[in-house]
């Protein structure tokens, strides 16, 4: 796909005079600027999120590219470290109209650089072409068989240089959930990154307080109703070192924008002979000054942060979007593009965690990077 113009925006540019009268009066040592000169640049469109950002295409580090595309051929930008460049999607061969390029990042979130690596997407030959606006429907129409994608080492200089008023607001920021409108939810938990059906069952596998941890994970078809919503339960047991060391029920619901709502908890950590030896972090929403949080947004954007469960002093859980496009592969589920959180609680100040989460399957891995060396990932996952 050609980087179509959109407009010519002039740019000053300050050009750096290396002659007699570049240079101060006599005595001086160091160089000055020449006077600034005006040039102009041709801007263009280009998709992410859902949204337009404007950018400039400026420098390629392939020759044959620059050529093409009428840019400036730099091949000091493959001095630039892929994995610190975030993808820029360009469609190749048929496509639908209308159709630009796609960023991963914008300005504002932590992963965003001007100096992008280029990656082609490519329709089946069956498939019908649709308008390719974000890197989270990329991943969808890629798993679903219709679209196929192509890693290159090309980087390009493609500075966005406006961002809609709208978005760029919302880059980077913090939210706490508010109080839940039991009008405002549904029935289903259908988040495609954390979708709970009922019937379906996760086995995990990994270590925890030094010993081999397998957990089960089952979405039952019981609910509960708090603070006016129907919650659904879902059961989780541990086992350590093949003992039950935890049995816990979550209640989750889901709202009408898709973000999926922790309402609390009932848990229990069992003695080696299965007796019943704590019930600490347990909470409901509405009991105690105990509030519900959020734990997956409908639509993860690298940079959200979200208060997952409130109960001063006994559950305090808090957690950070920080990429969408993480590559996971573990024994059930693999993904180019999985959304990587980092979870943290002032309960626990030093430890850290990292989860990854698959669309379409929910949580598959996840692991402490601070503190007690803990991780589980996705061994098997049975459908409901």
């Amino acid at each position: 796909m050609v980087h179509k113009p959109l407009l010519t925006v002039p740019l000053a540019l300050a050009i750096l005079a290396v002659s007699a009268g570049a240079y101060a009066a006599a005595g001086s040592t160091g160089p000055r600027m020449g006077p600034p000169h005006r040039v102009s640049r041709q801007a263009f469109l280009g998709y992410y999120d859902g949204h337009k950002d404007t950018y400039l295409n400026t420098d390629v580090s392939n020759k044959a590219e620059a050529k093409a595309m009428h840019v400036n051929y730099s091949p000091i930008l493959k001095t630039v470290p892929l994995a610190t460049a975030p993808e820029m999607y360009l469609v190749q061969g048929k496509a639908a109209a209308g159709q630009l390029a796609v960023f991963g990042s914008e300005p504002g979130e932590p992963t965003y650089s001007p100096i992008w690596r280029e990656t082609i997407l490519m329709w089946r030959p069956s498939a019908t072409p649709v308008l390719i606006k974000s890197d989270t429907q990329i991943d969808k129409l890629e798993s679903d068989g219709v679209l196929s994608e192509r890693s290159t080492a090309i980087r390009l200089n493609c500075p966005i240089i406006k961002v809609p008023a709208a978005h760029a607001a919302a880059g980077t920021f913090s939210t706490t959930a508010a109080k839940p409108d039991p009008d405002a939810f549904v029935a289903r938990i259908d988040n495609p990154w954390l979708p709970f059906r009922p019937g379906t069952t996760a086995v995990y596998r990994g270590a925890e307080e030094g010993k081999a941890s397998r957990d089960v994970v089952t979405v039952t078809a019981l609910t509960r109703t708090i603070e006016g919503v129907r919650a659904t339960a879902v059961r989780d047991l541990l086992y350590l070192g093949g003992k039950l060391g935890e049995r816990t029920t979550d209640w989750y619901a889901q709202d009408r924008a898709g973000n999926v709502w922790y309402f609390g908890e009932a848990t229990a950590e069992l003695n080696a002979k299965g007796k019943v030896t704590s019930r600490e972090g347990s909470w409901v929403a509405g009991v105690d000054g105990a509030q519900a949080g959020i734990v997956m947004p409908a639509r993860p954007r690298v940079g959200q942060r979200f208060r997952q469960e409130d109960y001063k002093g006994h559950a305090e859980d808090y957690f950070q979007v920080l990429s969408v496009s993480t590559p996971v592969r573990v024994p059930a589920a693999a993904s180019k593009r999985a959304v990587l959180t980092k979870e943290w609680s002032p309960l626990e100040p030093g430890v850290i965690d990292h989860k990854l989460y698959v669309r379409g399957i929910g949580l598959v891995k996840e692991q402490t990077v601070k503190g007690p060396a803990e991780r589980s990932a996705l061994v098997s996952l049975h459908r409901g």
